[in-house]
């Protein structure tokens, strides 16, 4: 097989990588007191990120989107996953599928931008027709010009490529690209468990937005499981949920942290009613999980708000932010508090920016390599280390 000049690049950077996870890999394993984190590679060298999109991103469930995007039959909306082009619809039975956004003739992506209420997906390049469950209806002059089949072809084997799709916490969706993982259920059981106890079919979504961070994906996600950055980068927290109130959470592939005091005593943090029979120790306790590799998930009593991670590009993440409540019977103090709060959420998002850019640009300089741990407040961040490190050694 002839090798691009792009591939014969990549491969003595790849084994590069794979080099340095083994080099380093017994000093991530040390106890936490004496271990060192990965590689400055890992958060700056493209082959590194190709490497992830493939061992990691590929293969788990990723988040992609919200069911909110699509509330009606024919509603199509395409996303990039790791670099994949997908399209999302809903079906006329009002089920939601994904697909490899790909046409089966010569591979022209199919939907560019959203559309609503759209009974096919057409290809502009030769009209191929696609129903809204990925069959193959229409192959206009494929046997000639007047003649819409061709001896021998079969339309079922050139359907859409289906990617499975899975929707939790109150209308996030996700894929799983490789089609290898286990069932979403069984994949992400433990915080479906440790979460039981909330009804997420009573939030409404009320708002969604996008923004980048200059900063690797790893570097976002290690920073959200850090609580020792609360005082300095977000002073107005700690007034009513102190770094002392935190505790770690492990429920792999589910690490964050959680707080026993989550609500400010602003009313309007109150404005929504809590998720319905919260037992006593839920109704002022949060949780913060980054759902490995890709979403940031603040649950509060009477809220999701979420972060879908999107690798850019080593040194450039993407970010699209969804915030859905419970519902109230004020509606007045509900536009009130919703608003509030979303500005809220983005104001504690983009005080972070600073610091994810300055430690992306940290990660070039040879005089770090790895840092170290506190091993009393650093385990959630070194867990997510090695989890990256385990899957792209696997």
């Amino acid at each position: 097989m002839v090798q691009s000049a792009a591939q014969e690049q990549a491969e003595p950077r790849v084994t590069t990588i794979n080099a340095l996870l083994h080099t380093s890999r017994a000093a991530l394993l040390a106890d936490a007191a004496q271990a060192a984190g990965l590689p400055n590679a890992l958060y700056t060298d493209p082959a590194a990120l190709a490497l992830e999109r493939t061992r990691i991103f590929h293969a788990n469930w990723l988040a992609v989107g919200h069911a909110a995007d699509l509330p009606n039959p024919g509603d199509q909306v395409p996303v990039t996953a790791a670099g994949l082009p997908i399209v999302l619809v809903r079906g006329r039975d009002g089920a939601l599928r994904a697909f490899h956004n790909v046409c089966g003739h010569r591979g022209l992506k199919l939907v560019d931008m959203p559309c609503r209420g759209k009974p096919t997906l057409l290809c502009p390049y030769h009209g191929w027709a696609y129903d809204l469950t990925g069959a193959l209806r229409a192959t206009p002059d494929f046997g000639g010009y007047g003649q819409r089949t061709a001896p021998g072809f079969n339309p079922a084997a050139h359907a859409l490529r289906p990617v499975p799709l899975a929707e939790a916490f109150g209308g996030l969706l996700f894929v799983n690209l490789s089609g290898t993982a286990p069932p979403f259920v069984d994949w992400a059981a433990p915080l479906l468990e440790r979460w039981r106890a909330y009804d997420f079919a009573t939030l409404r979504h009320a708002a969604s937005e996008t923004c980048t961070v200059a900063a690797n994906w790893k570097l976002v996600a290690e920073n959200f499981c850090d609580t020792l950055h609360l005082d300095w980068v977000h002073p107005q927290v700690v007034g009513y949920s102190k770094p002392e109130d935190h505790f770690d959470i492990f429920a792999a592939p589910a690490y964050g942290t959680g707080s026993y005091n989550v609500l400010s005593p602003d009313p309007r943090a109150h404005a929504f009613t809590p998720f319905p029979n919260l037992p006593p120790e839920l109704v002022n306790r949060g949780e913060f999980i980054f759902l490995y590799p890709g979403v940031l998930i603040f649950l509060l009593p009477n809220q999701v708000f979420s972060i879908i991670l999107d690798p850019l590009s080593p040194d450039c993440t993407g970010e699209r932010l969804d915030f859905a409540f419970t519902e109230t019977p004020d509606i007045e103090a509900a536009a009130t508090a919703r608003a509030w709060w979303i500005e809220g959420w983005r104001h504690l998002n983009q005080q972070d920016f600073g610091v994810l850019r300055r430690l992306q640009e940290g990660r070039a300089s040879p005089a770090f390599n790895g840092g170290c741990f506190s091993a009393a407040m650093d385990a959630v961040p070194l867990a997510v280390q090695r989890r990256v490190a385990e899957d792209l050694l696997a």
